[in-house]
């Protein structure tokens, strides 16, 4: 059964819901082209440098989201832990690219650290959101994309992922 909320107050508003839309938009983008530099890196084939570059705008593109909502100084805190987040993913990436364990393993570390620091910076500026709700996405989205990464190694390079 389907039922209308009628009263104006609890209504989402067309910017809102666009707001809503453009930030899962980005999440999408971000895991796109992260895994077009994954295969474009690895494989060594297309303009990898060019695809990193899009991938680095996306912190800005998601503080802009966040700056309408909640203003400059959340979405510079944003940005910051977002391309933190992105430098670390490519450092990730040439790790275990060259099978550098040590630093892989540290760089994945460093990932969770700055995970934990995003939750709660979200939980901090919006009450609805939860920190270990937000933790369990970050950390879901780290294990999903270690995996896809030694994947893609596996299938390139099988002896590089060892």
């Amino acid at each position: 059964m389907i039922s209308v909320n009628k009263s104006p107050q609890n209504a989402i508003t067309y910017g809102q819901m666009n707001l809503i839309f453009q930030s899962r938009a980005l999440w999408r983008e971000l895991v796109m082209w992260s895994r077009i530099y994954l295969d474009s890196r690895i494989a060594g084939i297309g303009m990898t440098e060019d695809v990193f570059k899009r991938i680095y705008l996306i912190p800005t593109e998601f503080g802009n989201v966040i700056r309408i909502v909640f203003g400059d100084q959340a979405a510079d805190v944003i940005v910051q832990q977002l391309t933190s987040s992105v430098m670390l993913y490519r450092q990730l990436v040439e790790a275990m690219i060259t099978g550098d364990h040590d630093a892989a393993d540290r760089i994945a570390q460093e990932l969770y650290k700055n995970g934990n620091e995003r939750a709660a910076y979200m939980a901090s500026i919006n009450p609805f959101w939860d920190e270990t709700q937000w933790k369990n996405l970050l950390y879901t989205f780290y294990s999903y994309s270690f995996q896809e990464i030694l994947f893609i190694l596996t299938v390139f390079n099988p002896q590089t992922a060892k």
